[in-house]
């Protein structure tokens, strides 16, 4: 027997006779066990299990207040999934019908009195071998799980800045600082909060928006660029970036691009079907994309392109009430006005400026 070793277990006694339990402590001190816990109770001892932290469970099966049958099943009950403390029961009671019982409840071990003293060391010997290996499994399951997990957040993080970098690279030409993308991804996950997403949701629409302009790399510097008006020919070739942008993310699996794709084709559709490239209306418009196009035209009015100078914050405002029910989801506008009320979206657009 390894004594050093035996050190670094915990056991428990739990015996209504005191007699009895001052036989296992001796037996368990003599083998080498020093953390030994003895308690006549096993309701206090279920009360105190988590504090106590036993490797191995030695119990009497006949007990007042609480047998050692129903210690069993809420012991069961109490341990973690991945959890299983090793309990072996000793009885005078030498039925098979006590034995199967105690077994079908999960004790690994069934003893019967009067004890020998080799024979009970030997035993919870072979059971706290049977719990280093438990422990070690366990741990290694969590080691990998951890492995995993941080390995999925880095995977997720690299994957979240290859999108802001693909929405950077979408605004360089007519907004080098990239901060519109930005603005935009803030104010609409501020408004898909108010709608009810969910966090994953909100997440996903901050990071989705920003590549509502993706198709914008496929658009010519002469009309991404030109300060004036764009002719009707100029106009037409500009509207293709919303199928551009949906085609490069077209067939993604992953929920972002799902959700950016339709951003990207839908973020020009009009509420009353007057806008592009389908004349798609109302609730056929994919919520996101009724979501960003409130977003995008309130951060472009009030900010400087090439073609224009930015207009004031209020009028901006105005031009979107004006719009409800025409370009605008009428309960989206609502939302967004509830917003700028509270300072919410004002903010957005200051500070990201």
């Amino acid at each position: 027997m390894n004594i050093a070793h035996n050190v670094d277990f915990t056991i428990l006694v739990i015996d209504d006779s005191e007699v009895n339990l001052e036989l296992f402590r001796q037996f368990l001190t003599k083998a080498g066990y020093k953390d030994i816990h003895l308690h006549t109770d096993g309701h206090r001892a279920l009360d105190q299990l988590s504090a106590i932290s036993p490797d191995l469970i030695i119990l009497d099966l006949h007990m007042p207040h609480m047998d050692g049958l129903e210690f069993l099943e809420r012991l069961g009950e109490s341990l973690a999934s991945d959890d299983h403390i090793p309990v072996m029961v000793v009885t005078a009671d030498a039925t098979s019908e006590a034995k199967t019982r105690a077994l079908a409840k999960g004790a690994n071990d069934y003893l019967v009195k009067p004890l020998e003293s080799r024979e009970v060391t030997l035993r919870v010997a072979n059971l706290l071998e049977t719990r280093r290996l438990q422990l070690g499994i366990r741990d290694q399951k969590r080691s990998l799980e951890r492995m995993v997990l941080d390995r999925t957040n880095s995977l997720e993080i690299a994957r979240s800045e290859v999108l802001a970098r693909l929405a950077y690279v979408a605004e360089y030409r007519d907004d080098d600082s990239g901060n519109h993308t930005q603005r935009v991804g803030n104010i609409a996950a501020a408004i898909a909060r108010k709608v009810g997403f969910s966090d994953s949701m909100i997440d996903i629409m901050r990071k989705a928006a920003p590549l509502h302009d993706l198709g914008k790399v496929s658009v010519p510097d002469r009309i991404l660029l030109k300060a004036g008006k764009l002719t009707e020919e100029e106009f037409e070739e500009n509207k293709k970036h919303t199928i551009v942008g949906a085609e490069i993310l077209e067939g993604g699996e992953y929920r972002l691009l799902q959700v950016a794709r339709d951003i990207c084709l839908s973020h020009h559709e009009h509420f009353d079907g007057s806008g592009y490239p389908h004349g798609l209306s109302g609730a056929d418009i994919a919520l996101e994309a009724r979501i960003c196009s409130i977003a995008d035209v309130f951060d472009t009015m009030t900010h400087d392109r090439p073609y224009r100078k930015a207009l004031p914050v209020e009028e901006a405002i105005e031009e979107i009430k004006n719009q409800s029910g025409k370009q605008f989801d009428p309960e989206l506008v609502d939302i967004f006005l509830e917003l700028v009320e509270s300072g919410e979206i004002s903010t957005y657009s200051k500070t990201l400026r």
